[in-house]
């Protein structure tokens, strides 16, 4: 157990008594969140704020927000993109398998195919998505050390 003083008004008030466990409830849960807040507080601009800060703790692309928007709005592309059922639900935790072909085709087409220059291909097996960069590496070590 630990005492905390309290003051209130500049006069002190009674102490109060707070266990190991709730003490540790009054740490924040993740340790960047100080930081983060401080960002979002004081966010990075490079005309207005350029000694600002940059939370990068947050993956957020803003940079193709209006491309992409405007890309999956086009019709040919919402038609196929979210039509199927599986889009709405849990599926697997690879991500949904017509996706990682997508992007196994544009990956092989833009960057192994020049860079090589030969006629492997990337297969969407070798590809996985997530939600972020935390997940994936949760996701990494969790089957790495399952032996």
């Amino acid at each position: 157990m630990t005492t905390l003083g309290s003051e209130k008004n500049g006069t002190s008030t009674d102490d109060i008594t707070l266990s190991s466990r709730g003490m540790r409830a009054l740490v924040p849960s993740l340790p960047y969140f100080t930081s983060y807040f401080k960002a979002l507080v004081d966010p990075c601009d490079v005309e207005k704020n350029p000694e600002g800060r940059i939370a990068l703790c947050m993956a957020e692309n803003k940079l193709v927000q209006d491309e992409l928007s405007t890309r999956l709005q086009q019709t040919s592309v919402a038609s196929t993109a979210f039509s199927g059922l599986d889009n709405y639900c849990y599926n697997s935790m690879n991500g949904m398998f017509h996706v990682r072909e997508a992007i196994a085709g544009f990956l092989t087409r833009k960057f192994l195919q020049p860079a090589l220059g030969s006629d492997d291909a990337l297969q969407a097996d070798n590809v996985v998505l997530g939600s972020g960069a935390a997940g994936l590496l949760n996701w990494m070590f969790f089957f790495s050390l399952r032996g």
